[in-house]
């Protein structure tokens, strides 16, 4: 016969604590299984004598320092026991609680430093995982603000952030003195380790010195906080908590981080804020003041062009651009130009005929330019003593960096567009900052004819250092037009007199308390500050007026001088040196003097023979300055 060998009965285990621990250090899978089975053991045991039998299998773990998977799982499995309790044993589990927490309170200034991050990590853990409605004697209370507090000073890195994390729901940022959020401020700005300043990232709670600390972990040396501290504003923090200036430079540096990760998170921002706005670029844009902070919105709008989720919503927002709104005017030539670039790139036709239906017809954008041109002259009560509202002024900026992307198949448009630059360039009421633009988009026009543009541009400088007679609109050979600005400048006078006499009586019934009559003096202010806008600009001095003529001609000529491919003949710049650059060097404004001072090197940049002539006038200015 053959014996065959009979099969040993499986060992049964017996339901010990022992047995529980180490089937729940093996894998997570089987602790719902050992939490019922010592949820069953405490019912038919002591409290007391569960208790410390408990905590000493949990002090098992306290020696060992590395975060090895068996040690993992097994804090895993007595946070989840202590934390996971029904309704009727949650004032039991309260006490176990309290009693397991405060025996490991006990061992945090251990000299291990195994034991310091076990305990810092345990407590924390349960700490952050009890259900809302637990109960915490005052006693573990103070215990744990206490011992955490000394501990966020550890040596050790991991203990620091451990102890930082067992404070999360202790922390009342209401309270200015409150000493958990002051540490937790502290060491999100100052502490040497990157794994610290993430763990008070994570852990502190908004408020408005918790969002400038935050602000400036977007700027920390470390990538990675810099990324934590991107997602924890996405996560935690609302855009409207935020000033305008604040959204602007947390955008502008995080979409221009060097990192890659860094500007993907920044891009995750960008969308979640995006997403909060029910999908509107046109809100997002408003709330970053797009006038004042173009080069964040820039950033914004680049970035969304980027994805092709959100390209159309900027091609939806940019269809706007007929009120010359800044918003959707920035929309439009930044989409332009992203067209463009894929055009270029790709070659393809389809590219081709996107960047064809996007760019606007040309009589539409001369009939917007002659607009946004009526708005910037008309001064409005925003506008300070008249000046011209920075709003209108970008657009009619954006609306000209358009032009090198319009068709310019189209000659009526095409002449009527050159007609309206031209009397832009040579009106001296034009702001200084609408020239770069303006002289782009004249040479834009003549696209393909450099020495036109050059002709053009001469005759512009000309035709301002000495304009014909009644080019400029004078009327003072007419008796009629010479009594009408008399009268003008008179009601100026008067007006500007009473407003000071109104500020003077305002400032002296806010001191007598008398609320009811400086609001009435205030409102006759208004009305008088609105007919002064209303009245006509006063004419300044011919000594005035020839000061402003020569430093348009120079700066018009300087422009000239930069544009490329531009080639200019050395007669047509020896006549302008003769005629306005050497007399401004003589003119009493310094600001004359520079502007001369930089035609005559832009000048030597092009010919050699008068780079040598030049160079002695540079020496001796170089030696006066």
């Amino acid at each position: 016969k053959k014996w065959r060998k009979k099969k040993a009965p499986a060992r049964l285990k017996r339901a010990t604590m022992e047995a529980i621990f180490e089937d729940a250090q093996l894998s997570l899978a089987k602790h719902r299984k050992c939490t019922e089975k010592l949820r069953a053991m405490q019912r038919k045991s002591d409290r007391s004598a569960f208790a410390e039998e408990f905590f000493g299998y949990v002090a098992c773990i306290l020696p060992v320092f590395k975060r090895e998977p068996v040690a993992e799982r097994a804090v895993e499995f007595v946070v989840k026991y202590l934390t996971e309790a029904d309704e009727e044993n949650a004032a039991e589990q309260d006490e176990l609680i309290g009693t397991i927490c405060m025996a490991l309170l006990g061992l945090s200034d251990a000299k291990d430093k195994a034991v310091r991050f076990r305990v810092s990590q345990l407590v924390g853990r349960v700490m952050n995982a009890m259900p809302e409605e637990a109960e915490v004697s005052d006693e573990l209370f103070s215990a744990l603000e206490e011992r955490m507090l000394r501990r966020c000073r550890d040596k050790v890195p991991v203990v620091r952030a451990c102890a930082l994390r067992a404070l999360f729901r202790l922390q009342d940022p209401a309270q200015p003195d409150d000493a958990i959020t002051a540490e937790l401020l502290r060491m999100m700005e100052t502490d040497s380790s990157a794994e610290v300043r993430m763990a008070a990232i994570s852990t502190i709670a908004p408020s408005k010195p918790a969002i400038r600390a935050l602000l400036g972990r977007t700027r920390d040396v470390a990538e990675g906080v810099r990324k934590h501290a991107l997602a924890v504003i996405r996560e935690k923090v609302e855009m409207r908590w935020l000033t305008i200036s604040q959204r602007a430079a947390l955008l502008d540096e995080c979409l221009s981080d060097r990192a890659p990760s860094v500007r993907a998170a920044g891009v995750e921002l960008t969308r979640g804020w995006l997403r909060k706005a029910d999908k509107q670029v046109l809100t997002l844009l408003k709330a970053l003041d797009v006038s004042t902070h173009e080069s964040p919105a820039e950033r914004v709008i680049a970035a969304l062009l980027r994805e092709s989720e959100s390209r159309a919503l900027v091609a939806s927002a940019s269809a706007d651009w007929h009120s010359l709104a800044p918003e959707p005017m920035l929309c439009l030539r930044l989409q332009l130009d992203y067209l463009a670039t894929e055009a270029k790139r790709t070659a393809e036709p389809k590219a081709e005929e996107m960047l064809d239906a996007a760019v606007p017809d040309l009589g539409a954008y001369c009939e917007a330019l002659h607009r946004a041109v009526g708005v910037c002259r008309v001064p409005t009560p925003q506008g300070e003593d008249g000046a011209v509202p920075v709003a209108a002024t970008f657009s009619l900026v954006q609306l000209l960096r358009i032009s090198p992307r319009l068709d310019m198949a189209n000659e009526h448009g095409r002449a009527e567009l050159e007609v309206e630059l031209s009397g832009l360039l040579k009106d001296l009421s034009v702001g200084d900052e609408l020239l770069p633009p303006l002289v782009g988009a004249l040479e834009a026009v003549c696209v393909g004819e450099g020495e036109r543009f050059g002709r053009l541009m001469h005759e512009l400088i000309s035709e301002v250092d000495d304009p014909l007679e009644g080019a400029d609109g004078s009327v003072e050979d007419d008796p009629a037009g010479a009594d009408e600005r008399l009268k003008a400048e008179q009601r100026r006078m008067c007006v500007e007199a009473r407003l000071l006499a109104l500020h003077a009586d305002v400032k002296a019934k806010v001191e007598e308390e008398d609320f009811e009559a400086a609001a009435g003096l205030k409102k006759e202010a208004a009305e008088l500050q609105q007919e002064l806008q209303a009245l006509p600009a006063p004419r300044g001095t011919p000594e005035e007026e020839a000061v402003v003529r020569m430093a348009r001609c120079l700066k018009l000529a300087e422009l000239l001088m930069r544009a490329p491919g531009v080639r200019l003949a050395q007669h047509e710049m020896d006549v302008h040196a003769q005629a306005i650059f050497l007399p401004a060097l003589a003119a009493p404004q310094p600001k004359l003097r520079t502007l001369a001072l930089r035609c005559l090197g832009l000048r030597a940049l092009g010919c050699p023979t008068q780079a040598a002539k030049t160079w002695p006038l540079f020496v001796k200015v170089r030696a006066a300055r």
